[in-house]
């Protein structure tokens, strides 16, 4: 007869069995504290060493780059981008007033990156790149606007040939400010005004956006390779209409042209200019926009094709007068 079981058995849970040595002692937990104390002292005697070695160091290094003779700045040279001729628009003055630089101080004094982000930021410089060469010299090349004409737009105040409230503009439309650096340059480029039309906002530094004002850019371009080798100019040129420019010439002809077909025109303005001086007449107004049976008035020989003394041919008339 089987015997009954009075009593229950407790299975243990399978997998691994673990053994917790971590023995929590006086004298252990004493042996842990002094093994971290240990090793703090050590990291505490490294940043220590190490923080006067950077003290001494950073001494050292002052007196050797900083405060030597030897790398004192000496000599700032300002090149153009390409080749080796000054800028135009950057002189020794406008780079220390843009940039602070310290004409006594080391050549290890100032960031280079700094320096070409502050000369950078100037409208009229389109890329700057500034070098050392040891253990005196700074050259810093230069890419800057070239600048063909002032602005002139009475709605925003603006005057051309003005250095206190004109504005000066690129081949490419760009806007910029005058600086007296720059007035040797500048100061007989021919001015484009807008009159009364004023439909665009000149910034310093943006993109002229108006039709009408970028197709008389496109003329004063087109005017200094047609007419200057022949000795004319158009120092005046004023947004007439939605469809036509008027200019002057430097001896004072009054000269309508179109918004396009510009090459074709100034070959007819040369051909007619060419006549009067052969003939001995000077030309008071000219039409250039028909093809065909170009509407010309000659000096003393009567007759118009706009009424005189218009609010844009006095504007024009001013320019040519103004020093």
């Amino acid at each position: 007869m089987s015997r009954k079981r009075t009593s229950k058995v407790r299975k243990q849970a399978s997998g691994p069995r673990t053994v917790n040595l971590r023995a929590s002692s006086g004298r252990v937990m004493w042996c842990r504290t002094k093994a971290g104390t240990w090793r703090a002292a050590k990291w505490l005697v490294f940043l220590a060493v190490l923080g006067v070695g950077v003290v001494i160091g950073k001494s050292t290094l002052q007196k050797v780059f900083l405060d030597s003779e030897e790398f004192a700045l000496k000599r700032v040279e300002l090149w153009q981008w390409e080749g080796e001729e000054m800028p135009r628009l950057v002189d020794h003055a406008r780079l220390a007033e843009v940039t602070g630089l310290d004409p006594r101080a080391s050549i290890f004094a100032f960031q280079l990156g700094e320096v070409e982000n502050q000369l950078a930021a100037l409208p009229e410089v389109k890329r700057v790149r500034a070098t050392r060469r040891l253990p005196d010299v700074l050259r810093i090349r230069v890419e800057e606007r070239e600048p063909v004409a002032w602005v002139e737009s009475p709605r925003q105040r603006i005057i051309g040939r003005n250095y206190d409230h004109g504005m000066l503009v690129d081949a490419d439309g760009y806007c910029f400010q005058p600086s007296r650096a720059m007035m040797e340059v500048v100061n007989d480029l021919p001015v484009i005004t807008t009159g009364d039309r004023g439909k665009d906002d000149f910034v310093s530094g943006q993109k002229v956006k108006g039709r009408e004002f970028l197709r008389a850019l496109e003329l004063v371009k087109l005017s200094k390779r047609y007419l200057a080798e022949a000795g004319w100019s158009l120092p005046a040129i004023g947004l007439r209409n939605d469809f036509s420019l008027m200019a002057k010439t430097h001896t004072g002809t009054v000269v309508t042209f179109g918004l396009y077909e510009h090459e074709r025109q100034l070959e007819d303005l040369l051909l007619i200019l060419d006549h009067a001086r052969k003939t001995s007449r000077g030309v008071e107004r000219v039409n250039l926009i028909p093809e065909r049976n170009i509407p010309v008035v000659f000096a003393h020989a009567g007759g118009n094709l706009e009424a005189p003394g218009s609010p844009l041919e006095s504007s024009l008339e001013a320019i040519l007068t103004r020093s």
